[in-house]
């Protein structure tokens, strides 16, 4: 299995069984249906994983960068220069 689908699976069956949850035993009731949250917390979900997905490369390479640019680096231990 990929780790796409894995995450997915993961995803799907958490999801379920917090819908399960809230039907079995509802701690109060809410103001909202279930018609007007679950839409805005789904959307909530996929807004944050494109934003994810495009945020944390960029800023990603960019923290590679600056530490090159500083001369930081993993590779740069004084021992292993000739």
């Amino acid at each position: 299995m990929s780790e796409t689908a894995w995450r997915l699976s993961v995803f799907l069956g958490v999801l379920i069984l917090m819908v399960l949850w809230e039907y079995a035993s509802p701690k109060r009731r809410s103001r909202y249906s279930r018609k007007e949250r679950w839409p805005a917390n789904l959307g909530i979900v996929v807004i944050d994983t494109v934003l994810l997905r495009v945020i944390a490369p960029i800023g990603l390479t960019g923290v590679a960068v600056w530490a090159e640019n500083s001369g930081w680096g993993v590779l740069k231990i004084p021992f292993t220069r000739n």
